[in-house]
């Protein structure tokens, strides 16, 4: 896990934010990427992969070029799932 001013300052291309950190971390994304951060809305950070997706499409209808299919996302930090096996797996 990176400091947040750390990882954004690795950011260059225009990236969708969602996930409960956004909320706290708001001000600091936009400050330091600004137009090239996008915020989900609050209903979004419930990260469901339907969410995900309609953000994905909603980019492509606001003119990004990246088709939605070929989006990827970057995960900050390993879920809880993969947390809890490499612990299992450690002891």
């Amino acid at each position: 896990v990176l400091p947040p001013q750390r990882l954004l300052a690795n950011i260059e291309s225009q990236t969708v934010f969602v996930g409960s950190g956004v909320l706290v971390y708001q001000d600091l994304i936009s400050s330091a990427l600004d137009d090239r951060a996008v915020l989900a809305p609050p209903t979004a950070h419930q990260l469901r992969s339907s969410a995900v997706a309609y953000l994905a499409v909603q980019q492509w209808l606001n003119g990004n070029t990246e088709k939605p299919a070929d989006m990827l996302p970057l995960y900050v930090r390993p879920s809880d799932a993969e947390l809890n096996l490499t612990v299992k797996q450690s002891g």
